[in-house]
């Protein structure tokens, strides 16, 4: 009963998994993800959270309210046009407000002026899409950190909450867990390293206690609401590594094959073995040469596998080209590549003329439900079927506010289904993971691809706004500490490993990430390029 009223807060999902396989024959303490406790632990009276489709349209109708915004940032007016151009202002709105940052202090930290006339229109466009939310009572995430109260009675149902911090928090976090630190007892578990040591400074702000206090390559728990500091285990430094570099980067999939097979005969469990994405796109690589089925990938599959995807972007791209398309029988000896493979997928010639013949007139959502019923009929995949039926309501809610053309809603749709994932089954049981799904975890066995310069260290969208010393004035996370976040990540990963491989490509395009020297690595040369390339062929 003593772990009852206590609360785990991990930063990911799989880590709640780990975390509840430890306790057999007992019952299992209360856990969530970091999204979903914030979502319970805050309250807006008053005000109901904005739908995602709802909140493009008053985003679109703020821009189109500050004519600058067009003129001057090339923010499209026509909705249609920027629905295919709008992430950057969400994010970079979002940013600020969970930085509890406003744009007037980006302008003041701009001491060369070079962005005042574009944060000056940006500033507008917030100040206008605060008014369109507040009208409607609505809220999203970009309001929330001004008007949020604290759930006093949620958090009070729980005697100990510990939370378990992997990278940053965001100020607005910072806050609302001071609160909560005063209502009930609230632990911090974490990591100290030469890469964290902004969290390392926030932690001791926040607590009052001297950051010399917490000694570098330590496990931690902070107690926040007795300001007190437990040091719980020490680290491992600058770990043995191996390395191999490559010409041809789909060779990496062959070492991480046999990598992961070697670790497998020098004792380590198939569970207990990563292989780590920094560009997940090259899932599909080693997805192509698992045949043995080793790998179970956790970022699942693209939903553009999918055939009902793969049919739509056919239909699509073809009317758009202008190819020729007849999928009469007579016709089959002549067959062009998309005749073949509409035909393929069972497209009759008389759907796609459904699409021809009615591309660039006004489309009820009605009328487009009922096309995607068609291509649905023709998908086999239930879970697809499934994921495309739940989208359907994000394209009705659009139609609600806008009326489009069929070639318009099938753009949009097919730019929201390439984004979908679906779960990867059939798999073996070494995980294939990107860098932040593997935050907070440990494997015995960890083989990094692609540890490339391009790839290593990712940079945001936001950062490609504003200058690194716009952002550093301003208070907002930097370059330099989102490069050192994931030095921290790949520390850990590797730090936690009782054996770690890293693998890049080397050629006159691409060069080892000068993360690299992090590590003490050591040559891979047991093996020549001809022997993995053979594992493709075995």
């Amino acid at each position: 009963m003593q772990n009852l009223d206590k609360l785990y807060i991990f930063t990911n999902s799989r880590k709640i998994r780990e975390f509840n396989a430890k306790f057999q024959n007992e019952l299992v303490p209360k856990a969530m993800t970091i999204a979903q406790f914030e979502q319970k632990a805050v309250l807006v009276p008053g005000r109901f959270e904005a739908d995602e489709a709802y909140a493009l349209v008053l985003m679109q109708r703020a821009c189109a309210s500050v004519r600058e915004a067009s003129e001057r940032l090339r923010i499209p007016s026509e909705f249609f046009a920027f629905l295919k151009n709008n992430d950057y202002l969400f994010s970079f709105f979002k940013e600020l407000a969970i930085s509890k940052k406003s744009v007037a202090d980006l302008k003041f930290s701009d001491i060369y002026a070079d962005y005042e006339e574009h944060l000056g229109i940006l500033e507008a466009v917030l100040a206008r899409y605060k008014e369109l939310l507040a009208a409607e009572n609505l809220y999203d995430g970009i309001v929330l950190p001004e008007i949020y109260e604290l759930n006093g009675g949620f958090v009070k149902e729980f005697g100990e909450i510990n939370l378990e911090v992997d990278g940053f928090l965001s100020e607005f976090e910072w806050e609302l867990f001071s609160e909560i630190a005063k209502l009930t007892t609230l632990k911090i578990i974490f990591q100290t390293s030469k890469f964290n040591k902004k969290l390392i400074l926030k932690l001791a702000e926040i607590s009052g206690i001297d950051a010399s206090e917490f000694s570098l390559y330590g496990e931690f728990e902070l107690n926040l609401s007795s300001r007190e500091l437990k040091k719980t285990g020490v680290l491992r430094k600058n770990p043995l590594v191996l390395k191999r570099s490559f010409s041809a980067r789909s060779l990496q999939a062959a070492y991480a094959m046999a990598k992961a097979s070697e670790f497998v005969a020098d004792g380590i469990k198939p569970k207990n073995i990563a292989v780590i994405l920094p560009d997940e796109s090259f899932a599909e690589i080693l997805r192509l040469h698992d045949r043995g089925k080793m790998f179970n990938f956790a970022m699942g599959e693209s939903f553009t596998r999918t055939r009902f995807f793969q049919i739509l972007k056919c239909i699509v791209t073809a009317i758009n080209d202008k190819i020729r398309v007849n999928l009469s029988e007579d016709n089959y000896p002549n067959f062009n590549e998309f005749e073949f493979n509409l035909n393929e997928f069972g497209v009759s010639g008389e759907l796609f003329a459904k699409f021809k013949n009615g591309f660039e007139a006004p489309c009820s959502f009605e009328d487009f439900r009922a096309l995607m019923e068609e291509i649905l009929a023709l998908e086999s995949d239930h879970a697809a079927a499934q994921k495309t039926r739940e989208e359907l309501f994000y394209a009705q809610s659009l139609a609600r506010y806008f009326s489009f053309t069929l070639r318009q809603i099938c753009e949009i749709f097919l730019i929201k289904l390439a984004r979908l994932r679906l779960d990867h089954v059939g798999g073996g049981k070494i995980g294939v993971m990107g860098v932040l799904e593997s935050r907070g975890l440990k494997f015995e066995g960890v083989i990094v691809l692609d540890f490339n310069d391009d790839l290593v260290p990712k940079r945001s969208v936001n950062e490609m706004f504003l200058s690194s010393r716009v952002r550093q004035k301003a208070g907002l996370i930097g370059y330099v500490d989102r490069e050192n976040l994931q030095r921290f990540y790949y520390e850990s990963l590797i730090g936690g490993a009782k054996k770690a491989a890293i693998c890049y490509a080397a050629n006159e395009e691409k060069i080892a990430s000068r993360f690299l020297g992090e590590f003490n690595a050591v040559e891979d040369a047991r093996y020549g390029d001809e022997s993995y390339a053979a594992l493709f062929n075995g």
